[in-house]
């Protein structure tokens, strides 16, 4: 018998669906009113002996995993997780490494700390002040479970420290620090806490703003076994039902912009924690709506913001299984050439933050989300603000710059709009635009010098550039590269720039290399990199090499769930679950790069 045989014989489907839909009997089976549309008369049918339902109304359809996939918003593998455990039936050895244990460890330390934190608030008059100035009222800091860390260095060291946490694992979680001269403090200090949590609730990190003008204003918890900023957005525990009732998210930077949001009624708005948006944030929004609307100012910055955005999206999620939702049943269907989400921009007015513009007028921000345009219209008329379209070299640029995003549109009479719409705005002939365009081919490139530094990379780009830089400047460190592999490098350059490093016999290497890798040789070389001192370089090679084996196991995890999805969309679920089972050869790969023990 295979698991969902097990899980289907153990827990029945009525009691399951019947904990969200009052369900009637009907006969043999049950029916009520349909939970995913509205619904009058009772449509929504569940059939026991088959462990299904259907809705005659809305053509939803589905088996009991569909159902809690569907209506909590999970993936296959937390849907098939969560009902196993509920039967009682194993996925997989119940053996735990020492990595899950201090996985565990830290996100119990995480979550008496905001604990902590919320008790602390309820205590300091300031920092009460000065949530109530920026508007918020007390159901909604009680709902993002915001607090106070308090000035006192150790306050939360001696709290959890009575707990049981020791100084060792609260460094780890990312909630203390090490002083040079010795001792460990709290990381957090004098600060409003914001709890981050995933989409679980769990909370897996924290971020600080300062009471008064110290310095930095926002801090945030660092990169842990259990967090890390890009992969994380703010709110999406909370905006996950508003998102698949709304169709779309809405994408926001700051935590006030986020928390003002939901209070004033705008529950599908979620932050990605002050940055651009990365690829694995968007493969969370892609599981709940296929649309994603930007909120930005109409500033370069936002500009700027926004074209790194969509390279991302177009980028990361074109080609991909695309999960959806049909008549309320979450199908997957595979998009050749076209990103799984629909992009578009929400325009506020020039020096107005979401924040500042939901509290001065609500109308005036659902009036922007209405009227939000497609990006490529966005990014076409921001064209002449970019670019001096008085003369041929800035036509050039900027039919360079937007022709990659043209012919990564699909659908041909999409494109042949927006090939006419663009070379309307730059004042040049569609034809050489089309030529431009079918030059490039469908693949969004960056165009810089090859020896400019990236200063939009993702944060796996960086920490492989700076390993680079670290070897080239140290040339001692080949001693610790042993275990290095390429395939620790995600990106194509660096990988191969790492190829030539380790295969160099003398010092005239770069020099042989060809002109553009050996310029942006010499520039990484010539860069300055925090940390790169002599007696700290070991350290820090140490430390980006750690990021980048996690980074490697997230890849390979990112293909083991597209597997998943694949085997999911044809049906095979024995053959999704040999593969959500082939996790436990990923973990005892993870501990045989870190030289961690197997457990048990």
């Amino acid at each position: 018998m295979g698991v969902l045989d097990e899980i289907k014989s153990r827990i029945d489907i009525a009691d399951l669906i019947g904990r969200e839909v009052e369900l009637r009997r009907a006969g043999r089976l049950y029916k009520g009113l349909c939970p995913f549309h509205p619904d009058r008369n009772p449509s929504f049918f569940v059939y026991p002996d088959q462990w299904t339902y259907h809705c005659f109304g809305c053509g939803a359809h589905g088996s009991g995993l569909d159902f809690v996939m569907n209506r909590r918003g999970l993936s296959f593998a937390e849907a098939l997780a969560l009902l196993a455990r509920e039967a009682g039936v194993e996925l997989r050895p119940a053996r735990r490494s020492e990595e899950a244990a201090e996985t565990d460890r830290i996100l119990a330390a995480n979550q008496l700390a905001a604990e902590f934190y919320q008790a602390m608030l309820r205590e300091h008059r300031p920092a009460r002040a000065y949530l109530s100035g920026r508007g918020l009222d007390l159901p909604t800091v009680q709902a993002f479970g915001l607090g106070y860390a308090p000035a006192d260095g150790t306050a939360l060291l001696d709290r959890l420290a009575g707990a049981g946490f020791d100084a060792d694992l609260l460094v780890a979680a990312g909630l203390a620090v090490r002083r040079e001269g010795g001792g460990v403090v709290d990381r957090f200090r004098d600060r409003v806490m914001f709890p981050i949590r995933d989409g679980r609730g769990r909370v897996v990190g924290f971020g600080g703003r300062v009471l008064g003008d110290g310095e930095p204003k926002y801090l945030n918890t660092p990169d842990t076994p259990v967090f890390k900023k890009g992969e994380v957005l703010f709110g999406l525990d909370l905006a996950r039902g508003g998102i698949r009732e709304a169709g779309a998210a809405v994408i926001v930077e700051g935590y006030f912009d986020v928390i003002t949001a939901h209070q004033f009624g705008f529950k599908n708005v979620v932050g990605t924690l002050g940055t651009a948006i990365t690829p694995a944030q968007a493969r969370l929004l892609r599981d709940y709506c296929e649309t994603v609307i930007f909120c930005l100012d109409a500033d370069p910055a936002g500009q700027a913001a926004t074209r790194r955005a969509l390279d991302l999206l177009w980028r990361d999620l074109a080609d991909r299984v695309v999960p959806v939702f049909e008549g309320g049943r979450r199908v997957r269907v595979s998009v050749r050439g076209a990103p799984g989400l629909t992009v578009r921009v929400a325009i506020l007015p020039a020096g107005k933050d979401p924040d500042e513009a939901i509290r001065q007028d609500p109308d005036l921000f659902r009036r922007a989300l209405a009227d939000a345009r497609p990006v490529l219209d966005f990014l076409i008329e921001m064209l002449p603000q970019r670019f001096d379209l008085r003369f041929a070299e800035g036509k050039s640029a900027a039919a360079r710059d937007i022709a990659p995003l043209l012919g990564a549109v699909p659908d041909p009479v999409v494109r042949g709009h927006y090939l006419q719409a663009a070379a309307r705005t730059l004042g040049v002939a569609e034809a050489d635009l089309r030529s431009l365009v079918a030059g490039e081919g469908s693949r969004p490139r960056r165009d810089r010098p090859a020896g400019a530094a990236e200063t939009d990379l993702d944060p796996d780009s960086r920490k492989e550039e700076e390993l680079l830089a670290l070897l080239l400047k140290h040339p001692e460190l080949k001693a610790l590269a042993d275990d290095l592999k390429p395939d620790h490098f995600g990106r194509e350059r660096t990988r191969l720039l790492f190829i030539a490093w380790r295969e160099a016999e003398d010092g005239g290497w770069v020099d042989a290399l060809p002109p553009d890798l050996a310029e942006y040789c010499r520039e990484l070389a010539d860069r300055p990199l925090p940390g790169d001192e002599p007696e700290r370089a070991a350290e820090s090679f140490r430390d980006r090499v750690r990021l980048l084996e996690a980074a490697r196991l997230r890849r390979a995890q990112e293909l083991r769930d597209l597997a998943i999805a694949e085997a999911e969309a044809a049906g095979d679920l024995e053959g999704a679950m040999r593969l959500l089972e082939a996790g436990s050869e990923l973990a005892r790969e993870r501990q045989r790069i870190l030289g961690l023990k197997p457990a048990g």
